[in-house]
């Protein structure tokens, strides 16, 4: 399994709640998507919180959350949502280097990226 990023909005094991990240990513507000990065923006058009995630060969990002992406990577993902029965779902294809301003009918449903 590749890198893997999470966002928690909520208190955790004991750790600070609203801006607790696992595997070193960051969310932040209105950061633009660095270089090795799968990137996904809360808010159609880039804005709102930020998630970086290492290119590797699933990258996750808080569920039913990201609305527009940004792939810095040298790779293709397809961006998945977790249907019932353990089935994922894919919403939308973002080629290596690619943006995408709004996943259209699918804002806030992203669960993960797959290459």
């Amino acid at each position: 399994m590749g890198s893997t990023m999470k966002f928690a909005g909520k208190v955790i094991g004991g750790a600070f709640a609203a801006s607790l990240v696992i595997a070193g990513a960051s969310p932040a507000l209105g950061v633009a998507c660095l270089s090795g990065n799968m990137c996904s923006y809360e808010n159609i058009n880039y804005g709102g919180l930020t998630w970086m995630g290492a290119s590797g060969t699933f990258v996750e990002v808080p569920d039913d959350r990201a609305s527009s992406a940004h792939n810095y990577t040298a790779y293709g993902y397809y961006a998945k949502n977790n249907a019932a029965f353990a089935q994922e779902e894919t919403l939308a294809y973002i080629p290596k280097g690619q943006k995408h301003s709004s996943f259209s009918g699918w804002n806030d449903m992203v669960d993960h990226y797959r290459r």
